[in-house]
């Protein structure tokens, strides 16, 4: 597990293969997600990976980001891997979540890139949706 995946201002292709990696082998593992999507935050200048479970609610954060680092450490030594640094967790009540869950889940059926849109009323920089539930 050498082979961590470098996060800043550009969404690369890296990025995204590595984060449908992982949402694949959360699932793989028995965690529910209910979305998995990366967001560019303007004031950091960064991305981040945001992954919505239910899990969060019933066990809390840090219970949720121990079982992410589990399913990250179970990976083969040559697959590229996200840093915790750059996952933010959260529950179904997020409102972010909530507003692509609502306006767009009946839209859209696989990845899905969200650039200068309005969303439900919500101004949206730039997204990209790996999945939603």
């Amino acid at each position: 597990m050498d082979k961590a995946i470098y996060v800043n201002n550009m969404l690369t292709k890296e990025m995204i293969a590595a984060s449908s990696y992982l949402a694949k082998k959360l699932e793989q593992s028995g965690l529910q997600i209910n979305a998995v999507f990366w967001r560019y935050l303007d004031d950091s200048n960064i991305w981040r990976l945001y992954i919505s479970s239910p899990m969060v609610s019933k066990s809390g954060c840090k219970k949720t980001y121990m079982k992410i680092l589990d399913v990250i450490a179970s990976f083969p030594e040559a697959e590229p891997i996200l840093s915790l640094e750059n996952i933010t967790v959260t529950d179904d009540k997020d409102q972010l979540t909530n507003t692509f869950r609502k306006a767009l889940k009946p839209y859209i059926n696989g990845p899905k890139r969200l650039t200068k849109e309005v969303v439900d009323g919500h101004y949206v920089d730039d997204a990209y949706i790996i999945l939603l539930r």
